[in-house]
């Protein structure tokens, strides 16, 4: 075999590995579901806005598909983490929580991740918008999803 075949034969390879993984190609993570709720005794209550007063303590709930998994002995294995920011207007960080290593053994695989948050929009956070940005990143499938929502805090009166 001469070098010019073996270079066509390698190029050609290349390019059908390179159309094969294009074709398989991986589903992003996507975002089934977001809102925030308040406990009221025992029931939670969905809240349709997004508007809270300082010193509110709200609950935020997200439902993230398409995270990987690896399938284990005992079930799947998933491994994410969350970052949770508020930025204010002028796109400073105010508030930063790290949920740094989730990683579980499932028995059963759910059609979705669920992400729980408590957030305390304390009377020492300025009144005015702010940006609440979750990030969630799948080590598995190395992706990231971003969620963003504007807020408003009212001043305590």
């Amino acid at each position: 075999m001469n070098k010019k075949t073996l270079i066509l034969i390698t190029t050609l390879s290349l390019l059908l590995l390179t159309g094969c993984r294009k074709g398989t190609k991986r589903q992003p993570l996507k975002l089934k579901d977001f809102y925030f709720y308040r406990v009221d005794g025992n029931q939670e209550v969905k809240l349709n806005k997004s508007e809270f007063v300082q010193g509110e303590t709200v609950g935020v709930k997200l439902f993230v598909e398409n995270f990987g998994y690896l399938k284990v002995e005992n079930g799947f294995k998933i491994s994410v983490m969350e970052l949770l920011k508020i930025i204010n207007s002028e796109g400073s960080v105010v508030y930063s929580k790290v949920e740094v290593d989730q990683t579980v053994v499932l028995k059963e695989l759910p059609p979705h991740l669920l992400f729980l948050n408590t957030i305390v929009f304390t009377k020492n956070l300025p009144a005015g918008d702010y940006t609440l940005l979750f990030e969630i990143i799948d080590r598995i499938k190395r992706m990231k999803l971003k969620v963003k929502k504007k807020i408003h805090i009212k001043a305590l009166i």
